[in-house]
């Protein structure tokens, strides 16, 4: 699929699946899954939660075609390891290990989409710095609000 995308289409597919990904992500944390979170223990919170852990393995495995670097990055591990909750989540959920699993799952998330932006961070570094242009190209080009001078709208 990829192949019949230009660049531009490419990118464009993994931003909006990482939408996606981020919206599922703030959804299970509303429900009360996180990294920094104590699991709920009520059934019916973990059976609301089903159709974001859906949206989110679908989202981030989008991501993850469309993003090699990311793919065989360590940062999706966790998520690689715990997006099969959906091939056993009848089975976890007659038991209380269902909110584990959810919370596990979200911890996989949180380090994928950290990895993601450590990656867009380090490819912007790469681009960017020690570039050395005139003064007047570096102002219109590379806008760093710490250096603005009176000329910048």
């Amino acid at each position: 699929m990829s192949q019949l995308m230009t660049q531009f289409e490419s990118v464009e597919y993994v931003q909006t699946n990482l939408r996606g990904l981020y919206s599922a992500v703030r959804n299970l944390n509303k429900l009360g899954f996180g990294s920094n979170m104590a699991p709920p223990t009520d059934p019916a919170v973990s059976a609301q939660a089903r159709q974001y852990v859906v949206e989110a393995i679908l989202t981030g495995e989008r991501l993850l075609l469309y993003h090699k670097r990311l793919a065989i990055s360590e940062a999706a591990y966790s998520y690689l390891h715990e997006k099969g909750i959906i091939e056993h989540w009848d089975r976890y959920a007659k038991t209380s290990r269902i909110a584990f699993e959810i919370q596990q799952l979200t911890v996989g998330l949180d380090k994928l989409t950290d990895g993601y932006e450590q990656l867009e961070r380090a490819d912007e570094r790469f681009i960017v710095d020690d570039i050395d242009l005139p003064e007047i190209l570096e102002r219109e080009f590379i806008r760093q609000p710490w250096k603005r001078t009176g000329n910048d709208s």
